[in-house]
């Protein structure tokens, strides 16, 4: 059973099929920088807020203070150690083979434009119609061949922005330092 379809629809499922792709591509990235976030939290206002997730480094204090052997911990946001860059589909490249439908009504179709209300000639849509189904298509697996070449991208100026103040915020000492002799459980 033949299975014909426009060559255009064709070509608009292809091109839809690219766009869809681009944008879960970019979800994709999304989900990964909300990954190096804590779960969302709500203040006493009840507005939502997330903070960058850390771990924490013990390093020799370097206060003029401090004791022989005291460390003060330092929060090192995961996000600064990422890279920023993003991808998108760069080129696509699709090849097919397809069977043409009847191609004897296109000079019929072209010949009989209408004219509009206003006197002006509106040419008709000529439609060229593919086999998908039967013949050369169905002999050779209905196969195409898709390539996709994926680029990296640099981080628009608003993403380098908001990440370099979360990482100024979120990386730095906190609390006073604590000694090599301590608990492990002390540390915080």
């Amino acid at each position: 059973m033949a299975s014909d379809k426009s060559l255009s629809s064709l070509i608009v499922a292809i091109a839809t099929s690219l766009t869809e792709a681009q944008r879960q591509l970019e979800w994709k990235q999304i989900e990964t920088f909300r990954s190096f976030l804590s779960p969302t939290k709500r203040d006493q206002n009840n507005r939502s807020y997330t903070t960058p997730r850390r771990f924490k480094v013990a390093l020799p204090s370097l206060r003029p203070d401090a004791q022989a052997g005291e460390r003060d911990v330092y929060n090192v946001p995961y996000l600064g150690l990422l890279p920023n860059n993003g991808l998108r589909i760069d080129t696509a490249t699709v090849d097919f083979s397809v069977t043409l439908g009847n191609l004897s009504n296109l000079d019929d179709e072209v010949e009989g434009a209408a004219l509009s209300t206003d006197g002006v000639e509106e040419p008709q849509d000529s439609v060229i119609t593919v086999d998908l189904g039967s013949g050369f298509g169905r002999r050779n697996g209905l196969t195409a061949k898709i390539s996709l070449t994926v680029a990296g991208i640099e981080p628009s100026e608003g993403t380098a922005r908001m990440i370099n103040e979360i990482l100024k915020s979120a990386q730095g000492y906190s609390g006073p330092g604590i000694t090599l002799d301590a608990p492990r459980n002390s540390a915080t």
